[in-house]
């Protein structure tokens, strides 16, 4: 189990900084990535214990299921993020759409509309 949390974290936060980076064009990227490594490190250094506390009180309190409690609170966390970043990512999303070149200048340009987009696929064969 402790193999597949050090792959799946060693693949999760570079990802994780591709999309911040992405996310931050026309930002100062240094503070962006200062303020999420600085809240990553918050979250990894309280976090732990916080779920080590609410596991300890699920085991000893009556409740049902009382011992997944970390895990429910940690999934009603997750996604009341996500919901609070939904709004922010589309708002990204239609941005990076709208300066996204027509397919009319690109013709005007003399472009193929099917290379829009391919410029830098390098050829998988050589042929």
């Amino acid at each position: 189990m402790q193999f597949f949390l050090a792959v799946g974290g060693g693949m999760m936060y570079p990802t994780a900084f591709a999309f911040i980076n992405r996310a931050s064009e026309g930002l100062d990227k240094g503070a962006v990535n200062g303020w999420a490594n600085s809240s990553g490190a918050l979250c990894r250094a309280l976090f732990p214990p916080a779920a080590a506390a609410l596991l300890t009180w699920g085991n000893q309190s009556d409740l049902p299921m009382g011992r997944y409690l970390a895990l429910y609170i940690n999934g009603f966390v997750g996604t009341a993020c996500m919901a609070v970043a939904l709004p922010g990512l589309r708002k990204v999303d239609r941005n990076r759409v709208a300066r996204q070149p027509s397919a009319e200048l690109s013709r005007e340009a003399g472009c193929n509309a099917d290379d829009i987009g391919n410029s830098r696929r390098e050829p998988l064969v050589d042929q």
